[in-house]
């Protein structure tokens, strides 16, 4: 009778065991999908109240495929493409390695004329493995 009890006994604590580690799975899950749910909450909320990256543009822009050279006085030093242009800015990828705040000077290969290059300040940029894309706040146009 006393070994029953006994296995009785174990039986239960192991029961016990496992019952307090299903519950704390089931509170681990319930965590973790409660926080994806308030990350998705907050997301929307920004989105909503905040704006999209679009909707903070102060102007349109235009997408493009433009070949363009950058200069360093009268020479070219490389060439890009300008993926969009709006009246402030453009954004153009390049082999070039240029930092945030670079001044850059940008002529439509097409047009070489002196009346055709725009000088541009760069405001940020993004690598890739092969190229770097960046976006530029574009001057008036002057003579060079």
């Amino acid at each position: 009778m006393e070994s029953f009890y006994r296995i009785l006994f174990h039986t239960h604590r192991i029961l016990l065991v496992l019952s307090i580690g299903f519950l704390v799975w089931m509170l681990l899950d319930f965590y973790s999908k409660t926080q994806n749910y308030s990350h998705n909450i907050l997301a929307e909320w920004f989105r909503k109240s905040v704006g999209s990256g679009k909707n903070k543009r102060r102007t349109d822009r235009v997408k493009c495929d433009i070949l363009v050279e950058l200069l360093n006085g009268p020479q070219v030093t490389a060439t890009g493409r300008v993926l969009n242009m709006s009246t402030k800015g453009a954004c153009f990828v390049s082999t070039l390695p240029l930092r945030v705040g670079d001044m850059i000077m940008l002529r439509l290969p097409a047009m070489r004329n002196n009346e055709n290059n725009l000088l541009a300040r760069v405001v940020w940029r993004r690598m890739s493995r092969v190229k770097i894309l960046y976006g530029v706040l574009l001057n008036p146009t002057i003579s060079a």
